[in-house]
């Protein structure tokens, strides 16, 4: 009976670990870090900053426009280009300046999502969707304006 009442508490024991497993997103659906980032994308979530709004759009040639309204209440355009290797996305802005990160990239199976966790620190992590960038984002009305020639560098860059 001692032998019953110890098997059985064990049994229990690991049903009760198993059963306190966490699910994970990740871990539940099907990623990968084969895929194209190619098109335009929309930040859904970042666990950087929740009030951020960010659109970026990864040209076939290279080069990519990211719209970022980060801590005023317009969005700044810049643009410059990028490279996908081995799952590893890096980029330059069009003034040389490199990207503050280097991006480990995770696509869904359907292409339509997409998660960037900064190589520096695994808690950087920014998800997108498939989404068009709004006409007015595009059309400046929602962007900085520069002043006369001055062209107008954001403080902080979102990539």
């Amino acid at each position: 009976m001692k032998r019953f009442k110890y098997i059985l508490a064990a049994t229990i024991a690991i049903l009760a670990i198993a059963s306190c497993k966490k699910n994970n997103p990740i871990q539940d659906e099907e990623w990968s870090s084969v895929g194209s980032v190619t098109g335009t994308w929309h930040m859904s979530s970042w666990t950087g900053l929740t009030s951020a709004d960010i659109y970026v759009s990864f040209n076939d040639n290279g080069t990519f426009d990211l719209y970022q309204r980060l801590y005023s209440p317009v969005y700044e355009h810049l643009t410059g280009s990028w490279t996908l290797n081995e799952g590893l996305l890096s980029g330059t802005y069009e003034d040389g300046e490199p990207w503050h990160a280097d991006y480990n990239v995770l696509i869904r199976s359907t292409g339509n999502e997409m998660i960037l966790t900064a190589t520096y620190n695994a808690d950087d992590k920014a998800t997108y969707v498939r989404a068009e960038i709004p006409d007015e984002i595009l059309s400046g009305d929602l962007s900085l304006k520069s002043e006369g020639n001055a062209a107008t560098v954001p403080e902080f860059r979102f990539l």
